[in-house]
């Protein structure tokens, strides 16, 4: 592991765990999910801003990219749900 200096500590303490996993074999993935690409917003034709899709995001609650984590038990190719 990298010596990274962290200028969060409450970022910090979140990140420890996935740390601490590595350390003992575990195997964490982040899948970045693009909500332009999923629908969830759209893209002006004119402007090329985002816009949230009126239909299911209406209030634009869910952000513009999103992320899915995958965690894998040592010596393992399934994902721990």
């Amino acid at each position: 592991m990298n010596n990274f200096n962290w200028s969060n500590r409450p970022l910090e303490v979140k990140f420890s765990l996935f740390q601490e996993l590595a350390k003992q074999g575990w195997r964490i993935e982040l899948e970045r999910i693009d909500q332009i690409d999923n629908g969830t917003w759209w893209k002006d034709d004119a402007t090329g801003l985002p816009i949230p899709n009126q239909r299911i995001n209406s209030q634009g609650d869910t952000a513009l990219i999103t992320w899915s984590t995958y965690v894998y038990l040592p010596k393992s190719d399934d994902w721990v749900e």
